[in-house]
């Protein structure tokens, strides 16, 4: 028996259906990946410049969004007025003070447990 055209054979709709569904699922499933690839791989490292300062055992650096950031003064990595890398030791751009530093640039994150929320200062920038 001929069919008419466009009128599809026995069992094919139902294929084309299955494949649709397929196709959907994937899709969703790889914009799901995408997007949890997205918020792991996403950084909340905030690079500062604030007035600074500096004492023998400690630093503080004061900024206009409120918070006083606690800068560590003998193990934080650093980089000198050149671009060289430093593991730890006392940034030179950190004197021993007591004495205000105009301009100190550092980077901090956001952390929050249980709802507390920090910013550890993670390097210096000299």
């Amino acid at each position: 028996m001929v069919q008419p055209l466009g009128a599809p054979a026995s069992g094919q709709k139902r294929t084309f259906d299955k494949r649709w569904v397929a196709i959907l699922v994937s899709g969703c499933l790889l914009v799901g990946l995408i997007g949890f690839l997205v918020g792991v791989n996403r950084s909340s490292v905030t690079i500062r410049s604030c007035k600074a300062y500096a004492a023998p055992t400690q630093a503080t650096a004061t900024c206009d969004d409120g918070w006083a950031y606690a800068i560590p003064v003998a193990n934080v990595k650093w980089r000198d007025a050149i671009g060289v890398w430093h593991e730890g030791g006392r940034p030179d751009c950190l004197p021993l003070g007591p004495q205000e530093v105009n301009a100190l640039t550092f980077a901090t994150v956001d952390v929050r447990v249980e709802g507390v929320g920090w910013r550890p200062v993670v390097w210096v920038s000299c």
